[in-house]
């Protein structure tokens, strides 16, 4: 097992907030933002359960996805609780993506901490966005869009992977190649 590495947004400031205010794993880091306000960005599985895990911790979870439904979310007993259960702590906000983090100064000394997000309209899902913009508050962000698997090493080696650089498996078999 090589790992994977979670993708990001590639936004400004986004590596250096990472792991101290923007995260990939809510069951990891959601302790750190009880009683506070976070976003999560996704609209798939991920994102759905990172939102009932923060749930149970923040007083506040915005949940940010680029389409206006959630055709990713293969959990759908998940995704209701989400609507309706969890609808006094969490806000889903669609169809917006981010367009920045916004930063302000932690310490005087040039270190940041996270206060929120703009967003930016989603009108349609070739990509086009609208004109519409909306800030939100928060103190922490979970990126939850997938990750990348770390197999670039064996791109020219004997090791098949598939067209998603995954290790491919044996037919009929639960070893890999």
């Amino acid at each position: 097992a090589t790992g994977s590495t979670p993708r990001t947004l590639s936004l400004p400031n986004e590596n250096a907030l990472f792991g101290t205010y923007i995260h990939s794993c809510a069951i990891c880091d959601g302790s750190y933002y009880v009683d506070k306000k976070v976003c999560v960005v996704g609209g798939g599985d991920a994102a759905i359960d990172a939102t009932i895990i923060l749930s149970k911790f923040a007083n506040e979870v915005v949940l940010i996805h680029r389409k206006v439904d959630f055709p990713s979310a293969s959990d759908k007993r998940a995704l209701n609780i989400v609507q309706k259960d969890l609808k006094n702590v969490v806000e889903i906000v669609t169809p917006y993506v981010v367009q920045e983090w916004r930063v302000e100064d932690k310490d005087g000394n040039g270190g940041m901490k996270l206060v929120g997000a703009r967003l930016k309209e989603q009108t349609s899902n070739n990509g086009f966005q609208g004109e519409n913009t909306k800030d939100v508050e928060c103190e922490g962000a979970f990126v939850m869009i997938g990750a990348e698997p770390n197999t670039d090493f064996l791109r020219n080696s004997n090791v098949e992977l598939t067209s998603d650089g995954l290790v491919k498996l044996l037919q009929q078999s639960p070893s890999s190649s």
